[in-house]
């Protein structure tokens, strides 16, 4: 069986500067910081004094305390020292100096975290501090002195890791489990699925009984892809090591069951998410992989539009009410979520929340798991809540009236309340709440806005095709909301379509965006929402204010080649007249 294929790079970087290191010369991390808006004084005071007092390095304290992300800390680090800054998504094995990795060895660079590269023949040393010459220095004992390239530790640490694994015997491994009942060759299996599940950014790990087989599936990118396959026979085995990780009684396959388990990987800890169904064949088991260390990402990495991110930015800056993130399971909300806690998280803005997992530890924002064996509830949460002085308070999701009606009874009393809903659309998430016994006066009063949003695969830019779109067949009023009344082209257009695949991407997709429609309340649709107009009649009234439905949206991307027409319509519904043609065979994607 194949070893696991590495991200590609998305270009290979340039060969690197030499370092300078005049101190007189160089500025300081934290001014550098506030000079590019990625901190403020007040948190850059908070961090300087827990630095001194834990005697961590000022960089490391920020990343943990969750003012700045790595991938900050090393670009300011790279001006800093005058060394060239290498993202981590530009890292791959194609540019490892392999034969340098031999001659110093893996476990010693591991412990260093340096990583010798060769960018376009040059050589040169990747490390992730600048001022750990004690690692250097090792790794230059044996190679001689080379020019410094940085990046993220987990950067290097991913890449070690593929270098790691590409000296694992797959086959033997697979063909072990096959052949013997022995818990270690089993476990050893299961390490190696999960790790492979890791590196291939998959979100989920499905384990499978069928007639003769067990199937591995990884989902990636919302797409559900076959790992490999392993005999029938060998299924309780590998139900018996997860069972036992995840603390769940091995006498009885024939029950539902969940539970959770940590995962060492690459430098870090990822926690599973374990869950079991009795199906007819055996177990069932699905694995969520949670990595809580990993980088918030911006609302606008995540792929909002320039006027959604208008709207959303707009509604974060009120002092209470109720913003409700709404949209099936799978769809972003919850990382959406994080990443306007992150915007609005000042240093001087007291944040709780109430998650069910919590799936990214804040350590600057007080973060409380649902237990209901404890009864550790949404709704006794936000009731506790609000005798402990919040100024925001995240809500996982509303599942229930009582719920609803804490959230609602917070943006009340003075709190910006953020919550999550299972709605197909912004305003749609209006009718759920009067469904949840909510009244219309209540919902008028409270509620600031609505955002509905998906997850599109973007084409990859390296192998996606030219094709054209025919303005004749979308659908007319849809085609006005894009291109504008009197604009809209009367010839065929330049779109794109997936291709084939290539060494940058999976099947002709490389990562997911965000389509999205902000739904913000003013004077006029609060007075619809009050007298519970029809969603036609709140669509149209927002509209007279720039509101653009998520089709809207989804089509402005096809123009713009970010997603093919196909993948747009498969997620947010037909916009012409006649079927897409299939760019791709039908595969299992979670819209």
């Amino acid at each position: 069986m194949a070893n696991p294929r590495p991200p590609p790079p998305v270009a290979e970087p340039a060969p690197p500067r030499r370092a300078t290191h005049s101190m007189a010369s160089r500025p300081r991390l934290g001014d550098m910081l506030i000079a590019a808006g990625l901190l403020n004084q007040q948190k850059l005071d908070q961090a300087v004094s827990m630095s001194k007092r834990t005697g961590d390095r000022l960089g490391d304290t920020l990343i943990k305390s969750g003012f700045c992300r790595p991938e900050d800390i090393a670009q300011a680090l790279s001006k800093q020292f005058h060394i060239d800054y290498i993202a981590p998504r530009q890292l791959s094995t194609s540019i490892v100096d392999r034969e340098a990795v031999k001659a110093v060895g893996v476990k010693v660079l591991e412990e260093k975290r340096v990583l010798p590269l060769l960018l376009n023949g040059q050589p040169c040393l990747l490390i992730c501090d600048p001022l750990d010459t004690e690692g250097t220095d090792k790794v230059e004992s044996v190679l001689g002195k080379r020019p410094y390239a940085i990046t993220t530790p987990s950067g290097v640490e991913m890449i070690l890791q593929i270098l790691a694994f590409e000296t694992v015997d797959a086959d033997r491994i697979i063909e072990s489990a096959r052949e013997s009942i022995e818990a270690g060759e089993v476990k050893t299996l299961f390490q190696y699925l999960l790790g492979k599940a890791v590196l291939e950014r998959a979100s989920d790990v499905h384990i499978e009984p069928t007639g003769v087989t067990t199937v591995v599936r990884y989902r990636v990118d919302g797409e559900l892809r076959t790992a490999l396959s392993l005999p029938r026979s060998r299924h309780e085995n590998l139900a018996n090591v997860i069972f036992g990780m995840a603390g769940v009684d091995l006498s009885d396959f024939g029950r539902l069951h969940d539970g959770r388990f940590t995962f060492h990987f690459a430098g870090r800890k990822l926690d599973i998410r374990f869950a079991a169904s009795p199906t007819v064949e055996g177990p069932m088991m699905v694995l969520r992989i949670l990595d809580d260390t990993r980088s918030l990402a911006t609302l606008e990495e995540l792929g909002y539009t320039s006027w959604n991110l208008n709207a959303i930015n707009q509604l974060l800056r009120y002092p209470y009410g109720l913003v409700l993130v709404v949209g099936p399971t799978g769809s972003g909300k919850t990382t959406t979520l994080y990443s306007c806690l992150s915007r609005i998280n000042d240093g001087a803005t007291k944040i709780l929340t109430v998650e069910d997992p919590v799936e990214i530890r804040m350590p600057s924002i007080q973060q409380v798991q649902v237990n209901e064996k404890a009864e550790v509830t949404f709704a006794r949460s936000v009731r506790a809540f609000l005798r402990q002085d919040p100024d925001v308070i995240l809500v996982g999701e509303v599942r229930d009236e009582e719920t609803a009606r804490e959230a609602f009874r917070a943006a009340n009393t003075g709190h910006l309340v953020l919550t999550t809903l299972h709605a197909n659309t912004a305003v749609e998430a209006l009718g759920r709440l009067f469904d949840l016994d909510m009244d219309p006066y209540q919902v008028s009063t409270t509620l600031l806005g609505s955002l509905a949003q998906r997850l599109l695969r973007k084409l990859c830019p390296n192998c996606k095709k030219r094709s054209s779109l025919n303005p004749a067949l979308l659908f007319p009023e849809l085609a006005e909301n894009v291109f504008g009344a009197g604009r809209v082209p009367t010839k065929p257009f330049e779109v794109w379509e997936a291709g084939k695949g290539c060494t940058q991407c999976s099947g002709g997709h490389s990562g997911r965006t965000v389509v999205a429609e902000v739904l913000a309340l003013d004077a006029e649709l609060r007075e619809a929402i009050y007298a519970r107009a029809s969603n036609e009649k709140l669509v149209q009234t927002a509209r007279k204010r720039g509101f653009r439905t998520m089709m809207d949206n989804a089509l402005w991307l096809v123009v713009k080649g970010i997603v093919s027409l196909q993948e747009a319509e498969a997620t947010c519904g037909p916009m012409t007249t006649a079927p897409a043609k299939p760019a791709e065979k039908p595969s299992e994607v979670r819209r």
